[in-house]
């Protein structure tokens, strides 16, 4: 593992020769062509995250730590292994032993936790509010437009919207609007404020100087929000996929909420997911917060409709190194979570 340039014997999942084929194939390449794993592979912004990661995954048992590992180094599964892993550290780090895809009566929960004093195993199934494939698709070509019109030497800020935001651009819309905001860019005459159409495209320049050498872009178009609506339709299906499993065999059940690289969400998104008002009571703890429910809950709510969903979590970054996780408690629940 790469931490401030030094390489740390330890890391099983991001060095040795899986790293050293991973930069020769894309380590020339330049911005828009680079896979996001890439990026996350070999940034100083990430490093710390990718240490945490090899931290947690020798607590992680043999039967289940190659999948995970595999699944970590996949361009296409990458970031919800990422998730599922650092979601299970928190409890890693409380000193719970965890076990990766258990197979049990014919389900496969993303990890089966047991507590330090035995006092009871939890599911925990791991949601990441990642975007269908066809916003993560316009997102993407977004990006590649980014990386090309900053190849463009004229010191300016541009923005990008496009005119359906539904639809991906392919390679050869991007060609083509590079070409021709190269032209338009270079223009001395522009002034803030002026736009662009070339095709779907709308390009805004936003302010000329600054000091550079290359097009910096600014805004890309608004920022994606994953509605409550969602996360509460998923939280539903597992809490129902699960809760024979649950009442079976006595475990209690958390549904664990991580946010991805292009969505941003709050405890209040999930605790009106889960419940319906948001009237919550905060109980700090050394491990984070416990959130209790308060006002009226909602008739189709989750912890409202299935009893054997113990709780939800909510993990984000807490510092440059630390992470915050947030439990809150399902009141109506059968089984408490053993924490």
């Amino acid at each position: 593992m790469e931490i401030g340039g030094v390489m740390t014997k330890d890391d099983v999942i991001y060095s040795g020769l899986w790293r050293e084929k991973l930069e020769k194939r894309y380590g020339q390449n330049q911005n828009y062509r680079v896979p996001e794993l890439y990026t996350f592979v070999t940034g100083t912004k990430t490093a710390n995250w990718r240490a945490d990661l090899v931290r947690w995954i020798h607590s992680v048992p043999l039967s289940g730590r190659e999948t995970l590992i595999r699944r970590l180094r996949s361009i296409d599964q990458f970031r919800q292994a990422a998730n599922e892993l650092t979601f299970a550290g928190q409890f890693i780090d409380l000193g719970f032993s965890v076990e990766y895809e258990p197979s049990i009566d014919g389900l496969t929960p993303d990890w089966l936790m047991t507590s330090r004093h035995h006092v009871g195993s939890c599911l925990l199934e791991v949601i990441s509010s990642n975007l269908d494939e066809r916003t993560e698709a316009v997102d993407a070509s977004k990006a590649r437009l980014a990386a090309r019109l900053k190849e463009i030497p004229v010191d300016a800020v541009v923005g990008i919207r496009l005119d359906r935001p539904d639809r991906a651009l392919d390679d050869g819309d991007i060609k083509r609007i590079k070409v021709v905001a190269s032209t338009w860019v270079s223009d001395l005459s522009r002034q803030p404020g002026d736009r662009l159409a070339i095709g779907r495209a709308r390009i805004s320049f936003i302010s000329a100087g600054g000091g550079g050498t290359h097009v910096r872009v600014g805004r890309t178009g608004p920022t994606t929000w994953v509605s409550g609506h969602k996360l509460r339709n998923r939280c539903r299906k597992k809490a129902k996929k699960y809760t024979s499993l649950v009442e079976s065999r006595a475990f209690s059940f958390c549904v664990g909420f991580i946010s991805d690289f292009r969505t941003s969400e709050g405890i209040e998104e999930l605790v009106s997911a889960v419940w319906g008002a948001y009237e919550p009571s905060w109980v700090r703890h050394p491990w984070g917060s416990l959130v209790v429910p308060g006002g009226a809950a909602a008739a189709d709510a989750p912890f409202t409709r299935y009893r054997a969903l113990s709780g939800a979590a909510w993990v984000t970054r807490g510092g440059e190194r630390s992470w915050e996780l947030t439990i809150v408690k399902n009141p109506r629940a059968e089984r408490p979570l053993p924490i």
